[in-house]
């Protein structure tokens, strides 16, 4: 019967109500107060069997489904949960699905949450799924994430298996940064991106690389098969030099007292071996300075023994093996083997 109330006690059937009015109420009402004690009580249980015979069926136990024939900007919800209370201690669960996967946007989901609708911009902004939520602090150390992902891979005997907490299969990846324009970006105003389609990266801060252990490179950059490329490249273009003072492109610096005995400290190391069919030339350093009015160095070293075909200069600067042409620094006198 339409408009009526309904009690229902026990038995078989089928239960059908049409419900129209003008009232912005419900047609249907649950109040249900519970008095007992450490129970598990539930305000509304459905439970089905399915149990098909000859052809397999699709069994839902609750389906929601809302038509607006108007014209107006309405506001429809397929469903709408609030479990807010008044007892600061309760924990509330807003919906707990124990098992099976869980689909929107889609009949068919293959993910324990799988996202498939389709979303129209707003103001020129469309979010296919957005976090936006306050997490407050109760107490020190509290440890507040809007995002956490922590699976757990049982692989088993399997081999090739892939194991991935985290996968972006397309769009740039913005972190502390709304509006990303590298592949991924981070810091507010693009300050570190990394390009995806040419594996280039750009920061505008300090990039500082600290070694895992005292045995193992800080940083290692490997250009393999190189024609005509370069496996690094420092460029700087600066017109506005300080005046009375100095810029450097690449500063190695290196300090430290040095308990073990017999160590040798390099700065700069640098080895070319390549071996050439025809006509190649190694060169293991190249240094050019020019442009300035007043004066152009190609190399100055400050301080130490300069050796040239010599690994163990005596002198200032020490040419040929076994010291053979030696110019000392502090008197200026040259000494040679030749």
């Amino acid at each position: 019967a339409a408009n009526k109330n309904l009690t229902m006690a026990s038995g078989t059937g089928v239960f059908s109500q049409t419900y129209s009015g003008t009232l912005a109420t419900s047609p249907h009402s649950l109040t249900y107060t519970y008095s007992g004690v450490a129970g598990t009580p539930v305000a509304m249980q459905i439970s089905a069997t399915n149990s098909p015979t000859t052809t397999a069926d699709t069994l839902s136990l609750l389906k929601l489904t809302t038509t607006d024939a108007g014209t107006l900007a309405n506001t429809v919800k397929g469903l709408d949960i609030d479990v807010t209370t008044t007892n600061a201690n309760d924990t509330t669960y807003a919906a707990i699905f124990n098992g099976g996967n869980v689909g929107i946007g889609t009949t068919a989901p293959l993910a324990g949450l799988h996202v498939q609708n389709a979303v129209t911009a707003v103001a020129g902004i469309a979010n296919g799924s957005k976090m936006q939520q306050t997490l407050t602090a109760t107490g020190n150390d509290n440890v507040l994430t809007a995002l956490r992902i922590a699976p757990t891979f049982t692989n088993g005997t399997f081999t090739g298996v892939a194991n991935y907490g985290l996968l972006v299969e397309s769009g740039n990846v913005g972190i502390g940064d709304s509006t990303p324009l590298a592949t991924l970006t981070v810091g507010d105003g693009d300050r570190f991106q990394v390009a995806g389609a040419s594996g280039n990266i750009t920061t505008a801060g300090t990039l500082s690389v600290t070694a895992p252990s005292t045995t193992e490179n800080a940083a290692t950059i490997t250009a393999n098969s190189l024609t005509t490329g370069t496996g690094l490249d420092i460029s700087s273009v600066s017109i506005a030099g300080g005046a009375s003072g100095s810029s450097k492109i690449l500063n190695l610096s290196r300090s430290g007292a040095n308990a073990n005995l017999v160590h040798t400290a390099y700065g700069l190391y640098s080895t070319v071996t390549n071996t050439n069919a025809t006509s190649g030339t190694n060169i293991a350093a190249y240094l050019s300075a020019s442009g300035a009015t007043t004066a152009n160095y190609g190399l100055i070293v400050a301080n130490g023994n300069v050796g040239i075909g010599d690994s163990t200069p005596v002198a200032t600067l020490t040419v040929g093996d076994g010291d053979r042409f030696q110019v000392a620094g502090a008197t200026g006198n040259i000494t040679t083997a030749g």
